[in-house]
């Protein structure tokens, strides 16, 4: 996810009624995917259109859950971000995800070279 869905995405953590649309709770507007039957989100600069195709429980209790392993089938990436083929990382705004609440911030992207 990028840093302009962000606040977005985490409207979408609330425990709702199955009733009720996340899309209109989180403000963003709903777009037809081209391969799947779930929408994507307008506002967002890339989306992943993704099958799933395997569901793995992880730990117990209330600190367990569940990883959804998927298969992308197709990418939607906003024209602005693209350097020819390729994403320009430094205009993403790339939100990492890591345990409970933590996020990683997009400002300090380095690169490492591999060994050869």
């Amino acid at each position: 996810m990028t840093i302009e869905v962000l606040d977005a995405m985490n409207a979408t953590a609330a425990t709702v009624e199955p009733d009720v649309d996340e899309f209109e709770l989180a403000g963003v507007t709903p777009v037809a995917s081209t391969h799947i039957a779930a929408p994507m989100v307008a506002e967002s600069k890339a989306n992943f259109e993704c099958t799933i195709t395997h569901i793995l429980p992880i730990g117990e209790g209330s600190m367990g859950g569940h990883l959804a392993v998927g298969e992308a089938v197709a990418i939607h990436v906003a024209g602005e971000l693209l350097n020819g083929t390729r994403i320009d990382q430094a205009s993403l705004h790339a939100v990492g995800r890591h345990v409970g609440n933590w996020y990683s911030n997009p400002t300090d992207l380095f690169e490492i070279d591999r060994p050869s």
